[in-house]
């Protein structure tokens, strides 16, 4: 029996959580939520998600704090940093600190679709190769194949900029 992905998305804002889960969900994945940094390291704990969609911008514990942890509990967790308020600073400090990629709020649906095969596929100890949205990657070893995928990526990244409200 083939496992269904599990992923976990982390944002304050509840509106963001359910729209994500359900559109995920319809996709076939089972989506977890939390609406707390702290609810979800206590839920990567208890559940360890294939996937962790987490906001930049949360109260108490910012999203990159929780990255880091997140990575400290399950280093083969692959973690999606999302924000409204992107820029080419915090996309690359967060795919230093181990992020896969970085999405900026209003999103695209079809590139957070692709996002997600991409990153199950590059999944650290994986044994598939694929090619999705344009990019092939192959991820066989333990570690890193996300941040070097994510380093490949980085020129994609430049033209990224922040949306004005």
């Amino acid at each position: 029996m083939k496992k269904i992905p599990r992923i976990l998305v982390i944002d304050d804002e509840n509106d963001i959580c359910v729209f994500l889960k359900n559109i995920l969900s319809e996709e076939g994945y089972e989506v977890l939520t939390a609406l707390s940094v702290e609810k979800g390291i206590e839920t990567v704990s208890l559940n360890r998600p294939d996937i962790v969609l987490i906001d930049k911008n949360i109260p108490a514990m910012s999203g990159i704090d929780g990255l880091t942890r997140i990575r400290d509990i399950d280093r083969n967790a692959v973690v999606i940093v999302m924000t409204a308020y992107g820029s080419m600073e915090s996309a690359k400090h967060a795919m230093e600190l181990g992020a896969f990629d970085y999405i900026t709020k209003p999103f695209d649906l079809d590139y957070v679709k692709a996002v997600i095969k991409n990153s199950l596929r590059a999944r650290p100890g994986a044994s598939v190769s694929g090619t999705a949205s344009g990019c092939r990657m192959t991820a066989r070893d333990g570690e890193g194949t996300a941040s070097r995928q994510a380093a490949r990526n980085q020129p994609l990244l430049e033209g990224v900029q922040p949306l004005k409200k």
